[in-house]
């Protein structure tokens, strides 16, 4: 169909696939979406998918996750660690959740942070994350050490 020259079913579909405008998907659709944006790299279109799976469904902690981890790999570490947050607001008893948000604090440079969530972790799990907190207090001697 077209309308004054232009092909309104080609403008539909650029729009569909830049991200504009989308079909009426479910939240589960959105984060599938999301997942083969960021197999393929594509980190800014899995943000926006995981940010329409959180339109449809804003209680999902999981969905924080892998959107506060797609940021992060944007570079945008205070939105990711902003996620990850947000993530344990829901669900405050996710060990994984404190040790991502522990990486990211941890490769952001808030050391201390990072230990508090490896804390966390580890007080919560403690057979999964003691290893993940004495690596990552053996790296922090060995950067003090380097001043």
């Amino acid at each position: 169909m077209k309308a004054a020259g232009i092909n309104i079913a080609a403008l539909s579909a650029l729009l569909v696939c830049i991200g504009c405008v989308g079909p009426n998907l479910s939240a589960v659709e959105w984060i599938q979406r999301g997942s083969e944006f960021e197999k393929e790299g594509r980190y800014a279109a899995a943000a926006k998918a995981y940010t329409k799976a959180l339109n449809k469904d804003p209680g999902d902690a999981n969905v924080y996750m892998y959107r506060g981890l797609v940021y992060t790999m944007l570079g945008k570490w205070e939105r990711g660690i902003a996620d990850l947050t947000t993530a344990l607001k829901i669900k405050p008893d996710s060990a994984l959740f404190y040790t991502i948000r522990g990486i990211m604090r941890f490769d952001h440079g808030d050391f201390e942070k990072a230990v508090e969530d490896a804390e966390q972790a580890t007080r919560l799990d403690p057979e999964s994350y003691k290893t993940f907190r004495r690596d990552m207090e053996t790296e922090i001697r060995k950067l003090k050490h380097k001043k």
